[in-house]
């Protein structure tokens, strides 16, 4: 296929507000035939608190996942909130025409410089089905790493997470 992408400059509205904004247009040959266009446009605003970001996404093709699902547009809000040890960081992502949503939150506590406390919040509905988990966390710091006792709703057992680690 043929596949041509632009991301355009950012535009600063003010010293704290920026425009940003993508496009990509696709044309495949073979058994996945057909176009497809892609384009993103978002507002991120800088808080002295943390940031708030707006987002619209346009994403036509004529895949299976988009066929079954329907819908194009995408509306999403992603805020970040952060004061001495405390964060909280929340998202929210709606599609504008078909039945298909996604929440999360989460909130974290540094304890101190090694032990952190987390919870988290995910509910995500697609066409009929909704999946909902929250989870709580207690972490400890290993160097640059982080090793955390966690309980989940979804599975109802105590697991064993390494943060931040790459393999």
């Amino acid at each position: 296929g043929v596949r041509l992408r632009g991301q355009f400059g950012t535009i600063n509205l003010d010293k704290l507000t920026s425009v940003t904004s993508s496009f990509a247009l696709h044309q495949r040959w073979g058994t996945t035939s057909g176009p497809a266009t892609y384009g993103s446009l978002g507002i991120v605003r800088q808080m002295g608190w943390g940031s708030m970001n707006l987002n619209y996404d346009y994403a036509a093709d004529d895949s299976l996942a988009s066929t079954l699902a329907g819908g194009k547009h995408r509306l999403s809000m992603e805020g970040n909130y952060e004061v001495g040890r405390m964060s909280v960081n929340l998202f929210a992502s709606k599609s504008l025409d078909a039945d298909w949503s996604s929440y999360y939150g989460d909130l974290s506590y540094q304890l101190s410089g090694l032990y952190r406390v987390s919870a988290a919040y995910t509910l995500d509905k697609y066409l009929a089905d909704t999946s909902l988990d929250y989870n709580f966390m207690l972490s400890y710091r290993l160097g640059v790493r982080e090793l955390g006792l966690t309980w989940s709703r979804k599975t109802r057992r105590v697991g064993l997470e390494i943060l931040g680690a790459r393999f």
